[in-house]
């Protein structure tokens, strides 16, 4: 075997160092790749760096006057925030035609209509901004084969009327209600709890006395809620929600 001169050598160890890199690096790009895409396909409007962007939903109520949205919050960043807001719309009467087909003057439950705004900084909303976006109403909850409706080019966000954080509470946050009072009378919230909860929110008028005690359990049903206004001139379930809180 003839002998192998030292440049000859050098030149050949060189090669093999050389592909050896590449195949590590292509290795290591592939895994970056791969990585990257499972970032970018979880929610990429929802990293902490560019605040709260995304598609929050919301839920359409009506007084009977004006309109509300209320958000569709979730246990997790960046939608772990109850808001109420007065919105207006380009629609606006007849929305509140659909959501009054059932009397307010009634004990029944009012027709959902819910919201898909195009993608925003939630912050915007909880640090109590006006605000208008374009939006697509669903009769129906827009997750849960409800129907597209109506594209509002500029629904607008006016007034803060409600605002609470998803946080750890202690048992008795199960049984707390907030009240705000428009056009004579009382929207009642209910405060969002550890898991098993509950969203809801009810109109009353005149009530005298709630009786807590009726919603002892975690997520009472929709009578056991009616129960609760029952010494109320009127009442009417305007929202209620517990899918997305029985983890």
């Amino acid at each position: 075997m003839p002998k192998m001169k030292s440049p000859q050598l050098l030149s050949i160890l060189f090669i093999l160092m050389s592909t050896q890199l590449s195949a590590t690096s292509d290795v290591s790009n592939n895994k970056s790749k791969v990585y990257g895409s499972e970032n970018e396909s979880t929610h990429p409007h929802h990293e902490r760096s560019n605040g709260r962007m995304g598609v929050h939903g919301m839920a359409l109520f009506t007084d009977g006057v004006k309109l509300y949205a209320s958000h569709m919050p979730l246990y997790h960043f960046p939608h772990d925030y109850q808001l109420i807001y007065e919105v207006e719309s380009t629609h606006q009467p007849a929305l509140i035609a659909y959501l009054t087909t059932n009397s307010l003057n009634t004990h029944k439950e009012a027709p959902l209509l819910s919201i898909v705004p195009e993608v925003f900084d939630l912050n915007s909303l909880i640090n109590g901004e006006s605000l208008g976006v374009s939006a697509t109403l669903f009769k129906g909850h827009f997750e849960r084969e409800g129907t597209e409706w109506i594209i509002d080019q500029n629904l607008f966000f006016k007034k803060q009327l409600f605002k609470q954080r998803l946080e750890k509470k202690d048992e008795s946050g199960s049984k707390h209600w907030s009240q705000v009072v428009l056009n004579g009378q009382s929207l009642y919230i209910h405060s969002i709890n550890n898991a098993p909860s509950f969203d809801a929110l009810v109109w009353g008028k005149a009530c005298p006395h709630l009786d807590h005690s009726k919603s002892s359990i975690d997520v009472p049903s929709k009578m056991q809620i009616r129960a609760m206004f029952s010494t109320c001139s009127s009442h009417q379930i305007a929202y209620y929600e517990t899918q997305d809180f029985v983890r």
